[in-house]
This record gives structure tokens, sequence and C-alpha cells, in this order.
């Protein structure tokens, strides 16, 4: 007789971290301070209206560009920029509406000076086509440098740093996070304002996080700020949407400044393809970009799209293409998409990549936020260019990489279709961003990271981030065993790591500039993480509490923070065109 051995798979058991245990609540200023504290931060007001309100489908007036009086050529046979460009107007002119490009290729340049094909410059503006793989927006102009295939553009004075049309002064250090500012005084100040809490970086500052690189920099550096909107005011108290992300102390001219206009609001760009015709020219290399008369000066600096001073906007299923002829698998010249000193912009089902050229200089980012607040990337994809997925500059915080790829980097097809470049990686690049969170994202041959980087020119980039979280981190295919290098200012957090590459690299560049260690938890523990989404766990327990109703959002006509979905809009009186 015969006995056998039954051998019973037991689960791997779940577990939290030490930071973000099951009765986890949001910190507090006076309960956790940014100095001395290791905390996991709420970042659940990422994204468009902070995630309380779907994406809008804007259902008109319905502007079609191919139907007079503009006319559009959706063959690619001859130049449609003008007359795209006059249906936006059109529909601008009257409050806003669907600029609806039908299935077909549309052949665009800058026109004259102008540093972009096509611009949004107006609230409440869409920019739709028939889908990532049917409408195609080609840019056929090669001297792109500096310039944008497509600019959403707000006001100057909705700027973070403006001087605004008031200022108060914080009444006491904020040492911890909080959406209770007190200050010196409330004069001017009411419900529904759009203000920056912001703070220069001092040369105080600047010792207090032992970089004597940047001393005498400041100014150009900026500060610390943050873009909010005002939902109380009593006495001697201003309380804003969403909670500060960094330390703010009188010393620093710590206040709060009243914007004299509001940011671009409600515009999208949905459902197109976009790409550029290729450089034939030569000169690929790092520094090229310095040189007239090569390809990479001719296309350095350039962005597929620019998104500057909006809030409450978005992008969705928009996807780089090849065009017909570019013969070096090139997509676009160089940069895809730029969030510039905007909030609140959510970037869905994008895939952008295959830079030409990713040199010196900032070239071949494919997402990149420079002080740029609460932003949701969500399912978003770069592929083959230099960095993926960037942050940048002091006022870059809160932001979110949700379930985003970054395959490739290093790369730029260049004039052979295949050439590495000097950077790699999707990173904190520069100028102590702060409080983001890289949420369940895959390096695939390609990684994350937030280390010191002594870099660039005077201010060089140094300190890169403090109190960033790389969240359940995955690393597949080809490069290091690491998928996530970290050495950030105060507290860094590297908490559950999974894939084939579930390593964790702690640089030491900066040495003790960088002392503590960062936190590092859960390394090739992250699939039995709980919660497997940190940013999607903190939504769903904020959204789970009753909501404070703001006055009425006058561009789109209900309470902004009312309702949790939103139906189809109709923007304006006009009958659809």
């Amino acid at each position: 007789m015969s006995t056998a051995l039954l051998l019973w798979a037991v689960p791997a058991r779940a577990w939290h971290s030490t930071l973000y245990p099951a009765d986890w609540q949001p910190p507090t200023n006076g309960a956790v301070y940014f100095e001395t504290n290791k905390l996991i931060q709420d970042f659940s007001y990422a994204g468009y209206k902070a995630g309380e309100a779907s994406l809008p489908v804007i259902a008109g007036p319905v502007f079609n560009v191919t139907q007079s009086p503009y006319n559009a050529d959706k063959t690619g046979a001859t130049n449609a920029t003008t007359a795209i460009q006059s249906a936006i107007n059109a529909a601008q002119a009257a409050g806003g509406g669907v600029v609806f490009l039908p299935a077909g290729l549309y052949s665009i340049s800058p026109q004259g000076a102008n540093a972009y094909a096509l611009t949004i410059t107006s609230s409440n503006l869409v920019l739709r086509g028939a889908g990532v793989g049917a409408t195609f927006l080609l840019n056929t102009s090669t001297n792109m440098r500096s310039k944008s295939i497509i600019l959403l553009s707000g006001s100057s004075s909705a700027g973070f740093y403006s001087s605004g049309a008031a200022s108060t002064t914080i009444s006491q250090d904020l040492l911890g996070p909080t959406m209770e500012i007190p200050v010196a005084s409330t004069s001017g100040f009411a419900t529904g304002q759009w203000v920056v809490v912001r703070a220069d970086c001092t040369d105080a500052w600047i010792t207090e996080h032992n970089e004597p690189d940047w001393i005498g920099y400041g100014s150009q550096l900026g500060g610390v700020a943050y873009f909010r909107r005002v939902v109380a005011v009593s006495a001697n108290k201003i309380t804003i949407n969403a909670p500060t992300r960094y330390y703010l102390k009188m010393r620093d001219n710590a206040r709060v400044v009243r914007l004299s206009a509001a940011p671009l609001l409600g515009c999208g760009l949905e459902d197109f393809s976009i790409g550029n015709v290729q450089d034939n020219g030569t000169g690929w290399g790092e520094n090229d970009y310095t040189v007239s008369g090569t390809g990479a000066y001719d296309v350095h600096d350039s962005f597929a799209i620019r998104i500057v001073r909006a809030r409450d906007s978005w992008a969705r299923n928009v996807a780089t293409f090849q065009p017909a002829g570019n013969t070096t698998t090139a997509h676009l010249l160089s940069n895809g998409i730029l969030l510039l000193e905007s909030s609140q912009i959510t970037l869905t089902n994008c895939d952008f990549g295959h830079a030409q050229y990713g040199g010196g200089g900032g070239n071949g980012y494919q997402y990149r936020l420079q002080n740029a607040n609460e932003c949701l990337l969500d399912n978003c994809r770069s592929t083959f260019t230099r960095h993926g997925f960037v942050l940048s500059h002091m006022a870059s915080s809160g932001n979110v990489y949700h379930e985003c790829t970054d395959k490739d980097s290093g790369r730029q097809t260049g004039d052979t279709g295949l050439q590495s470049t000097a950077g790699s990686n999707s990173d904190h690049h520069m100028h102590f961003s702060h409080g983001n969170l890289i949420d369940t994202c895959t390096g695939d041959n390609s990684g994350f990271e937030a280390r010191y980087r002594p870099y660039g020119t005077a201010p060089l980039h140094d300190l890169t981030a403090a109190h960033s979280v790389f969240w359940n981190t995955r690393g597949i295919n080809g490069g290091p065993s690491y998928v996530v290098t970290t050495e950030q200012s105060r507290y860094g957090y590297v908490i559950g790591t999974r894939g084939t590459r579930s390593g964790v690299s702690l640089s030491t560049y900066g040495g003790t500039k960088c002392d503590p260690l960062d936190h590092v938890e859960g390394t090739a523990q992250g699939d039995t993480l709980e919660p497997l989404s940190l940013y999607e766990d903190q939504l769903n327990r904020r959204l789970s509490l009753p909501l404070v109703t703001l006055p009425t959002d006058l561009t789109l006509g209900f309470p902004t923070n009312s309702v949790r979905l939103q139906p189809s809009v109709q923007i304006g009186s006009q009958p659809a065109a």
C-alpha cells in the first residue's frame, strides 16, 4: 500500500505598509512635520476636478472643420492649419464647444512667426477627432525649435509666480500638510477665488537643505507654490481645496497670493493621432542642439502639445504615429506633452513616443510636468525616448502617475532609427519637486528615479525630490536588476516592488545632503501589497465622505464639487454646425 503526499498551495499573506496601515488617516499639520517625519500624504486630489467628477463628454455646439465656412482638407494634400484655427476661433467666440475633425489626415504647420501650429486660448473648448488611428494631425514643418504643434495657453496673470491682485502673509509657520492657512488678514479674499500659496526660495531655505550650489539663485528657482481655490474664509484663516505639500515658513515670506485672472478651464484634447515629419538633417549628438545648422538645433525644445496655465482640463485617447515617409521610425521630433504652471489636469489613455532627438537641454521627454500641481496621468504610455515621465521644479507637487508604462527609454531615432541617449528612465529631473506619487507603474526595459543629479548649468539640478512615493512599481524585461532608484531630500519612499526586476537602488550621489536614507519596504512583495494602488484607495476613502458644495462654477453652470459623474454638457446656445 502506498501513500501520496498532497501539497496545497498556500497563498502569500497580504501586507500593509508600516506607513499606510488599514486605519490610515491623512496627515495633518501639528501631528506630523515635513522636516522630521516619515509620512504618506493624501494624493487623491490629483486630476480633473480632484477626482470628484468624471471627465465630461461635451456634446456641443460642434464646429466641423471640414464643413463650410472652414473647409479643411482631410486628405493631407493641402495645408489645413488656417481652416482648423478658424474653427477654433469661432468656437472660442461662441463661448466654447467642440471643434471636430472627422477621420482623415490634416497637414498643419506653424504659420508665419507663430510658435505653434494650432492654439487654444479660451476656456470650454474641446478639440476632438474621430479616434486614434482615424484622425491624424501631421505637422509638416521641421523648423520647430521651441515651438509646439498644439498650444493651450491661459493668461500670464494666472501663473504660479505672478504678482497677483492681492497678497497676505501667513501668521504662523506651517510645518505639515494643511488646508487651513492662518493669515495676517483676509481682506480682499473670498470663497471661489484662485490663489497660490507660496514661499520664496531664500538663502536660509537653501542652507537648511545643505545645497550651497543654489545660494544666490533663489529667485530663479522660485520656491514652493501651490495653486488652489479658496473654499472658505473666516477670521484670519483661508481654507483651500487641497493640502499643502511641504513646509511654509514666515521666514521665507510664505503668503497667499490672489490671482488677477483665472486659468484656462474645461479644455480637452480627444481621440486623434499626432505626428511630425522627420528632419532629414545631420547632427544628432548630445550637445548638437547648440550648433546651428544641425537637425538637433532645428528640433530642440519642440513639443507635440504644450498646456500652459490651465486647470480642470484633459487629454484622452491621444497617440503619436509614424508618418508615411519617416524612414527613421520617428513619430515626433523631440518632446511629447508639457504641463506647465497647470493644475488638476488629467491625461488618460495617451501613448507617446519615438522621439527623433533625445539630446541635452531637455529633449526627448514624452510627458513633462514642470511647475505643475495635482495632475493625474492615468494609463499613459511612453515608448522609445530619452525620458518617459518627468517631474521638475519646485512647484511640481501632488501629481500622480497611475498605471503608466515607460518602455525602452534612453533611445532616439536620430537619422539611423536606433541611437542611445546620455539619459534614460523616468525621473524627478531637477529642482526639488516634492510630494508626488508614482503608483502601480511599469518600467519595461526602463525604470524610475528620484536621485541627486549634479548636472546642468547653474543652478544645477541637484536635489530633485522630497517626500515622493514609489508605490508598487513593476520592472520587466531588460535593464538592471533594480526598477527604482531613490535618493531624496528629507525622506523618500519605495513601498512594494514586483516583476522580474524588482530591486531598489539607494543612490549615494548626494551624500549627506540626502540624509537620512529613504524608506524602502516590501521589495519583490508588491503582488501582495494592500492596497494594490495607493491612489485608488485614497480616492475611494475621500469620496466616501460628504462633499462640500462650492459656489457655482460660472464657466460651466453647476456646482463644481457637488457631483461625481458628469453628463454630456452643452456649452453656449449656438446650434450644432
